[in-house]
């Protein structure tokens, strides 16, 4: 069984699943999923059935195969070699499930990830953003942004990814505010008006570094 709890999670990766969905799926507890992938507790035969079935493979290449089939293998990442540079994605689909997991470390960790030369993913993080108050930015853009520590630290004209308990997640130009506790927000679109919100309902703060998009820019 050395070999089942390492297919166990790479499979459920390369599936798509997180932790929680599979667990669902399974009809099981997240923890014993947990557990499983640990190498904390070990499954009846029966169970090692159903993971099979549910994942695609045979039971003797979810316990005892060298490796996961090499077919399956090309489409993989092994993000394990390069923990300190993996930056976490949020995709918008998960963004509500962000706002109340986000001090959840294992929540976090199941995240999917990325990886860019140069970037570390220690204190960085992307997201997938959408809607046309991000402009020039097309909807569906992969802001990657650096984490800010304190309220305090961010800097008037400057874009940010804020996780707000109010908003959501938003992309926006910090502006001036009317009092110290708020904070303008400000849209590079402009046919949407600035806005105040309490620096109290922002939850985390990230300063925009780069972006990607699957949209190439116009000629001028």
């Amino acid at each position: 069984m050395n070999r089942f709890q390492q297919n166990l999670k790479q499979l459920r990766k390369l599936k798509g699943y997180t932790q929680e969905q599979l667990a669902l799926k399974m009809g099981i507890k997240r923890s014993l999923l947990g557990a499983y992938e640990e190498g904390r507790a070990e499954p009846p035969i029966e169970r090692l059935q159903d993971f099979a079935r549910m994942l695609g493979v045979s039971v003797d290449s979810l316990i005892a195969a060298p490796d996961i089939p090499s077919a399956t293998r090309l489409q993989q990442v092994d993000f394990s070699l390069h923990q300190d540079k993996k930056i976490l994605l949020v995709p918008h689909k998960a963004a509500a499930g962000y706002m109340s997991g986000y001090t959840d470390q294992e929540y976090v960790e199941e995240l999917p990830g990325l990886l860019l030369p140069n970037v570390s993913g220690e204190n960085h993080r992307a997201f997938e953003l959408l809607g046309d108050s991000m402009l020039p930015l097309p909807s569906g853009t992969v802001v990657i942004a650096r984490k800010v520590e304190r309220i305090n630290e961010l800097k008037f004209g400057k874009t940010y990814v804020l996780v707000t308990s109010t908003e959501g997640i938003v992309y926006k130009r910090i502006g001036l505010g009317s009092s110290l506790a708020e904070l303008e927000l400000i849209s590079d679109n402009k046919e949407y008006a600035p806005y105040l919100i309490e620096k109290s309902v922002i939850l985390e703060a990230w300063e925009a570094k780069m972006y990607l998009s699957n949209q190439m820019p116009e000629p001028c």
